[in-house]
């Protein structure tokens, strides 16, 4: 990947975290400077280390309707396991623009054991909260509880968010830790469990939440 915030490199890194993955796993390190993604996918066994100091902005595909995610931990129908993303060195940044269909910067569904941390996001009051775990979209045929479990979001700030957001939701979460969070406008953990499996063999809803140090 090469620093310019200018140009879509989520291909490039879709493509590492597909081979790291298939090689069992491990560690990828993006270096310092400026990038912009949308929609990757992170696979089972795979970290993502971001050099302090790098900025990251939400890449919006042309006639793009929907709201945005950079990153996504597990998708409506595959499940992931032993993910992260994380700062190496300090925090890396996150730098939203206007977007009336809104950004997220992680959307966590179906994965377990994961971490975010180390991160900085400048807002601009768009709609949705800058990570969201819910439950999938779709219903697939497999029964028990569906939602993100055993997570650790920590050491994550979020500046000039619109008041009826902010940094963290849970739609469906299980035995996840909010520590060290900060938010200007919103709030820092937000609990809102509306939003179920369709399938009625199927368990949402949040349950075993830990929050320290929320400001």
């Amino acid at each position: 990947l090469i620093s310019d915030d200018a140009i879509d490199q989520s291909k490039k890194l879709q493509q590492a975290i597909d081979e790291l993955s298939a090689q069992g796993g491990g560690k990828l390190v993006l270096p310092q400077g400026r990038y912009s993604f949308a929609d990757v996918v992170f696979k089972s066994n795979v970290h993502l280390f971001i050099e302090a100091g790098s900025v990251l902005k939400p890449f919006i595909p042309a006639g793009h309707t929907k709201a945005v995610n950079m990153f996504q931990f597990g998708t409506d129908t595959d499940e992931v396991e032993n993910v992260s993303i994380r700062g190496q060195g300090g925090r890396f940044s996150v730098q939203f623009r206007p977007h009336k269909n809104g950004f997220r910067v992680i959307a966590c569904k179906l994965a377990n054991n994961f971490l975010i941390s180390d991160m900085n996001v400048n807002e601009c009051r768009t709609k949705f909260c800058t990570i969201i775990l819910g439950p999938p979209e779709t219903s697939p045929d497999k029964e028990g509880y569906f939602g993100a479990t055993d997570g650790t979001i920590r050491d994550c700030s979020v500046f000039d968010a619109s008041g009826g957001y902010g940094l963290a939701q849970v739609h469906a979460g299980r035995r996840i830790l909010f520590e060290n969070l900060y938010t200007e406008g919103g709030v820092a953990m937000r609990v809102e469990t509306g939003v179920r499996p369709k399938n009625p063999k199927q368990v949402g809803g949040a349950f075993d939440l830990v929050g320290r140090n929320l400001k």
